[in-house]
């Protein structure tokens, strides 16, 4: 007799559905281990890039004059040295108090972390990089028109003309869109008016802090930058660190060159309107000559009640040891000056496309 023992084949059924039920069991819960580990690893990519902009940040500030500093964004990581896998779209944007704000697609994860939060979050509704990154798909053109209230951080519709005088700071106001692009979910804004007329010091820093502690406007304000207002003209030969190509300039020929339409010898309100960039110059000390909308009526009684333009950032190192500065003037240039006396504060701010209509 064959004394052989051995599994039955109800045995083997037995142990084969016992199997089965456990890698039911384990598989999901394997599956999940192995994706939260893949989100926190994309988590920690998201933290190397941030800790890595905030090196380059310091770096890039070195060379700016104290206050001067307004916030930065990076969108590449060719600059930025850190360990992890590399996002394959983000915007990383530090603000005017060093507070960062992260977007990034990492393996397939949409990792986001606003200014307020320290830690980084995963949006689980966004899919793709162009949904996680590019919340705000229109492009705003140059000079285009919007309407926002900086202390509600809304936008507004009971705009008036009154809103638009030189130093007013509060109610719906009137901004102007500027170098703008499709991956940012942020747009550039540019006040139509100064909040300061004119500054008798060389702080502007001051000024932008009172537009948040004393006239509550929710988002960081900044000075436009020379580069910025470079690329707004298409002038791709200006290079402030350079003497022979840092000249100034009229916005309309990007050249020394003066526009067809002002007369230098009489001027004249003919020119009214009829530069293309009157948008940047407007509410400034007979513009209106040089081709703006709207000219700036002060009262010629007071100290310093002449508004000439408004001062940018940076200022070459070179400059400032000859107590020169780079501001817009009335004129439709950028040029010069070795005062701020005629000169007020223009506030940027940049302002996430979905608050605006």
């Amino acid at each position: 007799m064959n004394n052989k023992k051995g599994f039955t084949l109800i045995e083997l059924l037995a142990v084969i559905v016992i199997l089965a039920v456990i890698a039911l069991i384990a598989t999901p819960l394997i599956m999940n281990v192995i994706d939260e580990a893949k989100k926190g690893a994309a988590k920690n990519s998201a933290n190397g890039v941030i800790e890595a902009g905030a090196l380059k940040l310091a770096h890039d500030i070195e060379s700016v004059t104290s206050g001067a500093f307004q916030g930065k964004t990076y969108t590449e990581t060719s600059n930025l040295e850190f360990k992890g896998t590399k996002p394959s779209k983000f915007t990383l944007t530090f603000n005017g108090k060093g507070e960062a704000e992260f977007k990034g697609f990492i393996s397939g994860y949409c990792i986001t972390k606003s200014f307020e939060n320290s830690e980084v979050e995963i949006d689980e509704s966004k899919k793709t990089a162009d949904d996680c990154v590019n919340d705000g798909a229109k492009v705003f053109a140059n000079g285009e028109i919007i309407y926002f209230d900086p202390a509600t951080g809304k936008s507004c519709d009971n705009y008036t003309d009154a809103n638009s005088l030189n130093e007013n700071k509060t109610g719906c106001l009137k901004w102007y869109t500027f170098n703008d692009k499709k991956e940012s979910d942020r747009v550039n804004a540019i006040l139509d008016h100064n909040t300061t007329s004119v500054l008798s010091f060389l702080d502007p820093q001051t000024e932008l802090d009172a537009l948040v502690d004393e006239a509550n406007w929710k988002l960081t304000p900044r000075i436009i930058s020379v580069d910025e207002i470079a690329q707004i003209t298409g002038n791709s030969t200006f290079d402030i660190d350079h003497p022979e190509t840092a000249q100034p300039y009229f916005f309309e020929t990007n050249s020394q060159e003066v526009p067809p339409f002002i007369d230098m010898e009489n001027p004249n309100s003919s020119a009214q309107g009829k530069a293309t960039y009157a948008w940047l110059f407007d509410y400034t000390d007979d513009c209106t000559y040089f081709g703006c909308n709207v000219d700036y009526n002060g009262n010629r009684s007071r100290v310093r009640s002449t508004v000439m333009g408004y001062v940018t950032v940076p200022q070459s190192s070179t400059q400032r040891a000859l107590s020169m500065y780079w501001v817009v003037d009335s004129r439709g240039i950028l040029t010069q000056t070795g005062s701020f006396d005629h000169y007020g504060i223009r506030p940027v701010i940049e302002i996430p496309k979905t608050l605006l209509n």
